[in-house]
């Protein structure tokens, strides 16, 4: 259980500073907040480095977007949730996961967008639950909040941290690099 504690604190602390001092949190944050919601999400994947898919994830959102100049927009989005895993080889390879492995996941993307602000949903409050209707090999409805309020291309990552705990072990994924394992 300490060692939850511990992950549940690396991933709601800060991300590493980035050149200039701000960590890409601070540093999305620095211009008016365009948006702020709540939303359940559904049957999502969680991949690991290597882009396989691990488990189904369900849960809690929260969508924050900034704008920090005409068409450039800074996103933080939150997650926390319960996951399912797949049988197969563990998220960072040190042995196996049995299918259905019930596990829980709290994390964090920060992205930088560049487009146009058209939102399609509210800009404040709960905007309703989203069912991804993924499987172990593709998703149906792809849950990509920052679609609903830019008209925009692929995002560019600043950061993300995501932390997996099961009875089995606690996987931290960052953008950077993997820690621990949730093998069984």
């Amino acid at each position: 259980m300490a060692g939850a504690v511990v992950a549940l604190l690396a991933v709601l602390g800060a991300f590493a500073p980035a050149a200039g001092g701000q960590t890409p949190r601070e540093a999305c944050q620095a211009g008016p907040k365009l948006v702020d919601v709540y939303y359940r999400y559904a049957d999502d994947q969680i991949l690991d480095s290597q882009g396989r898919v691990v488990g189904l994830s369900s849960g809690i959102g929260h969508f924050r977007l900034y704008q920090l100049g005409p068409d450039t927009f800074c996103a933080i989005s939150y997650v926390a949730g319960t996951f399912t895993t797949f049988a197969g080889p563990s998220p960072a390879g040190t042995g196996t996961v049995p299918e259905g492995l019930r596990g829980h996941v709290v994390g964090e993307n920060v992205l930088l967008f560049t487009g146009e602000f058209v939102p399609t949903l509210p800009t404040r409050g709960y905007v309703g639950e989203f069912d991804a209707n993924c499987d172990q090999f593709e998703c149906e409805t792809p849950i990509r909040f920052g679609r609903q309020y830019l008209e925009t291309g692929p995002p560019e990552v600043l950061g993300f941290r995501f932390v997996h705990y099961t009875r089995c072990g606690i996987w931290i994924q960052t953008e950077s690099s993997d820690v621990g394992d949730i093998a069984c």
